[in-house]
């Protein structure tokens, strides 16, 4: 019809294995206007193509991963937080308005310490200074926090020291809300210090 050829092939060869080529050409007609020939060339062009599904596959695959992960940390019951040596607030979870009452952005680019009591404070920097100083490790410690409402909450903090990896570039912190736990435990050393019936110290020590 007077037009160029610009197609991709798939080849099956005799031994099983796949080629990619592209053939591209132009017609030639004859004075009548009728095309007699098309003068082309025909690129194996495979590497490329395989390169390209390589590529989509992996991109595919980064994809997945993300999207899991990003279920994951809305999904689960702990707080996570990214924040700077200064303890300044860089990225926090979803979570942190299910368990603390803050959604993320009344957060982000606050000081952490601004949420718990200057005695709370001290633990957590000393756990800040411990993981700049020795950055391969990770450090646990139960620090108490307050909620949006004023409460009182129980975490079990760990914080690790990512600064090195480009995509982090901050200090990694995970809350895990145990206030149920020390709550108990309250309760249950008050009741061995204390008679029952009169709540009155049973003399015991």
């Amino acid at each position: 019809q007077g037009k160029g050829l610009d197609m991709e092939y798939r080849i099956v060869r005799s031994d099983g294995g796949v080629r990619y080529v592209v053939a591209k050409g132009e017609p030639y007609p004859d004075a009548s206007g009728l095309v007699t020939e098309i003068h082309g060339v025909i690129q194996d062009v495979t590497e490329a193509r395989e390169y390209q599904i390589a590529l989509f596959c992996k991109q595919e695959e980064i994809y997945h991963i993300q999207r899991r992960f990003q279920v994951m940390v809305q999904e689960s019951s702990d707080v996570f937080k990214i924040i700077t040596p200064e303890g300044m607030i860089k990225y926090v979870s979803d979570a942190s308005k299910k368990v603390m009452g803050y959604p993320p952005e009344q957060l982000q680019e606050r000081s952490i310490y601004l949420f718990c009591s200057e005695e709370e404070g001290q633990k957590l920097k000393d756990m800040i200074d411990y993981v700049m100083t020795n950055p391969s490790e990770k450090v646990r410690r139960d620090i108490t926090f307050n909620k949006e409402s004023g409460a009182s909450i129980h975490f079990s903090v760990s914080l690790q020291n990512l600064m090195e990896e480009p995509s982090i570039d901050g200090l990694v912190m995970n809350f895990r809300n145990i206030t149920k736990r020390v709550e108990s435990e309250r309760k249950m050393s008050y009741a061995s210090t204390h008679d029952e019936l009169t709540d009155l110290p049973n003399g015991l020590f």
